[in-house]
């Protein structure tokens, strides 16, 4: 379950969703020798799947953000537009 759902400030129709800590980085190990990586990038994946099949279009992204000492899961969505007409 999401923390937090926030209205985005750069486009009318953008929106946040962060969580503290994903519940998908609970079940899967990386190595060290990966860097930055982060399992919890897929989420968007999957977010957008379902959005796009259920006749929302999106553009989904994810986001990491460093606060208080822990890493913040942010996915913005932001509704897509084709052809210059909007969904």
């Amino acid at each position: 379950m999401a923390d937090y759902l926030e209205k985005g400030t750069e486009h009318e129709d953008e929106y946040m969703i962060s969580e503290k800590e994903v519940l998908v980085n609970r079940f899967i190990s990386v190595p060290k020798d990966t860097g930055g990586f982060n399992c919890g990038a897929f989420v968007a994946g999957i977010v957008k799947g379902v959005l796009d099949n259920a006749g929302f279009p999106t553009i989904v992204t994810a986001h990491f953000v460093h606060v208080e000492g822990r890493q913040l899961f942010c996915l913005n969505l932001l509704k897509r537009y084709y052809e210059g007409k909007r969904y």
